[in-house]
């Protein structure tokens, strides 16, 4: 076997192995239509392989797609915070929830013929990887079109096209009990995305209900006028 045949081995093992993962991974489409109100979940019911279904914790975790935001809510402590919250992502991401991410822009549509088209230089992934990828989902006839760089799972994304992209707020509680130089250095981490609360002193709760608030893009509007 030649290089070029190894290479294209290889190229095709991959595709594979991603496709096998994203069906391995894939949610239960059992789940019922979009919630009303607000759902919480409780990350001490959320164990570790529970999108896998260990201790019923995929039907706990599958609840979060049918959220406009997930608040993962952890207390003020270095090692325990980055476990919890290390835990939940993985969770998450395995039922094809992508938090504080936007969907790719590509344009995926099946048809009797086509063509591939990127109008942005692609690092990492290129149209024979694409190709490949779409052979392996058994389809020969389509147009897609790439507007910015993608990986090779966020184009898998967009085959499924069951991915959730939804906002998060990572929730620290009990800020009393640690420096204010740590609440800083917390504060300014995940991209502005962390919030410092205590629940116990009542601190910082009206800036988590803000947050959440702008998240949600909720619009007040007063009817007193209308009168």
């Amino acid at each position: 076997m030649g290089v070029l045949e190894k290479i294209q081995e290889i190229e095709t093992l991959k595709a594979k192995l991603a496709k096998y993962r994203a069906q391995l991974l894939e949610p239960d489409k059992k789940a019922g239509g979009k919630g009303e109100g607000f759902d919480v979940l409780k990350s001490g019911g959320i164990v570790e392989g529970a999108a896998m279904g260990r201790g019923r914790g995929r039907q706990v975790v599958s609840v979060a797609k049918t959220a406009d935001v997930i608040v993962i809510m952890t207390v003020v402590d270095a090692t325990k915070s980055n476990e919890q919250r290390r835990l939940l992502e993985t969770e998450l991401e395995a039922v094809g929830i992508r938090l504080n991410t936007k969907a790719p822009d590509v344009v995926f549509r099946q048809k009797a013929a086509g063509g591939i088209n990127a109008t942005v230089k692609l690092n990492h992934i290129d149209e024979k990887m694409i190709r490949t990828i779409l052979q392996s989902y058994k389809i020969h006839n389509c147009d897609v079109m790439i507007r910015e760089d993608i990986d090779t799972d966020e184009f898998i994304d967009v085959l499924l096209g069951t991915r959730k992209y939804i906002p998060c707020l990572y929730v620290f509680n009990k800020i009393d009990s640690v420096s204010l130089e740590e609440v800083e250095r917390l504060s300014t981490e995940n991209e502005g995305r962390n919030v410092m609360i205590s629940c116990e002193l009542d601190l910082g709760l009206d800036i988590l209900l803000e947050r959440i608030w702008e998240e949600l893009r909720l619009v007040k509007y007063d009817t007193s006028h209308n009168k």
